[in-house]
């Protein structure tokens, strides 16, 4: 993972956005995560996904946000520390304040050579045999593989509309 930036607020709250990258031969995942912590107060975590493939993006935001009781725990002081890890904590912890989504944008398509005509048309070819459409292995959560599988557009990770 990479910070693209981190901000010591105040001595004891924190801010910071950081990415994590995994490529691979026909798609890319990006996790991007900000993280704002203001002690005795409240804290927030904003994660967002990529999945990038040739003919579509998919994007999946979730934000999550409480109360430092909600994060600490209560009768906590205002200055604990929670460690390196401690957006992954508060992503555990905090409550999720707005309801997941995730979008997919389908880019244009176009015939390319040695590909045996899979390239033209809409959607790439449909289902799981369709063009990098395999995803091969549990790297990614199934709701990933579900959503790349038919052609959904719109629908919240849960699956719901």
């Amino acid at each position: 993972s990479v910070d693209l930036w981190e901000d010591n607020l105040d001595p004891q709250s924190r801010s910071t956005l950081r990415v994590r990258v995994v490529c691979t031969g026909s798609l890319l995942l990006a996790s991007l995560r900000c993280f704002v912590r203001v002690n005795g107060v409240a804290a927030r975590v904003v994660d967002t996904r990529y999945l990038l493939r040739p003919d579509s993006v998919l994007r999946a935001r979730s934000w999550r946000e409480g109360r430092w009781a909600e994060l600490a725990g209560e009768g906590a002081p205002s200055h604990v520390d929670l460690g390196p890890d401690e957006d992954s904590l508060a992503a555990a912890r905090l409550p999720v304040v707005r309801p997941p989504l995730t979008e997919l944008l389908r880019l244009p398509t176009a015939a390319r050579p040695g590909r045996g005509g899979e390239g033209g048309g809409e959607g790439g070819g449909g289902g799981r045999g369709g063009r990098g459409r395999g995803l091969g292995g549990a790297a990614l959560e199934p709701r990933w593989r579900r959503a790349f599988g038919g052609e959904l557009e719109g629908v919240s990770v849960d699956g719901t509309r």
